[in-house]
């Protein structure tokens, strides 16, 4: 979900409560959002696809115990307006909820949902996990939960390219030659010494004299 989905789904909620939930628990009211941040991410994938997308990261502090006060969805859109415009807050970015239980280490969760429930608008946390993105980008940039791929499930050839004992080459059905580290269109794949940007190899012939 888009930073601007996240925000046109909690604007109809005004003064509801506003609350967080994983699969596996309900974040307890008096949490504190303590910080929102503007993430840029540059990855190649195993297949040998360069990427680029934008994330806003919102962490959420577990409150004291015992404190039972909820913020509301007005309460948290005034924040984040403060935010943006201090930080000029792409909306087109992918939004993430960072949190953890107290003693728990912390996990960047992606927004699945955005739904009234119980007497408040809640978020719905999906947790994150590793994809074999070189063999199947079909999630975007950022992998969804799924099985793991397991040797031979790709039509019984072995495991996927980026597996420690693959002697496949499947993953690299998208490799493009990389020549002194060039990612655009025109970088030829040749010598440092003759790569100039956009141009030719050198089809001269040369004397080598030892």
């Amino acid at each position: 979900m888009t930073t601007g989905e996240f925000l046109a789904s909690l604007v109809p909620y005004g003064k509801e409560s506003l609350g967080f939930a994983t699969d596996q628990a309900h974040v307890a009211p008096g949490y504190h959002l303590t910080e929102i941040k503007s993430i840029v991410v540059r990855a190649m994938d195993c297949g040998g696809k360069a990427s680029e997308w934008g994330e806003t990261v919102l962490q959420v502090l577990p409150g004291p115990e015992g404190d039972a006060e909820r913020m509301d969805v007005a309460k948290f859109l005034s924040i984040y307006d403060r935010a943006a415009q201090a930080l000029m807050l792409d909306k087109e970015a992918q939004v993430r909820v960072e949190y953890g239980e107290v003693g728990e280490s912390a996990v960047s969760y992606l927004v699945s949902a955005v739904s009234p429930m119980n007497g408040e608008v809640v978020v719905k946390l999906a947790a994150p996990a590793v994809a074999c993105k070189g063999a199947d980008r079909s999630v975007g940039n950022i992998p969804l939960v799924r099985t793991p791929m397991h040797s031979g499930e790709r039509g019984g050839e072995g495991a996927v390219c980026c597996a420690p004992t693959s002697t496949s080459g499947e993953c690299e059905v998208e490799v493009r030659a990389v020549a002194d580290f060039g990612l655009g269109p025109d970088s030829p794949a040749m010598a440092v010494n003759d790569s100039l940007h956009d141009r030719q190899t050198d089809p001269r012939t040369r004397k080598v004299v030892a």
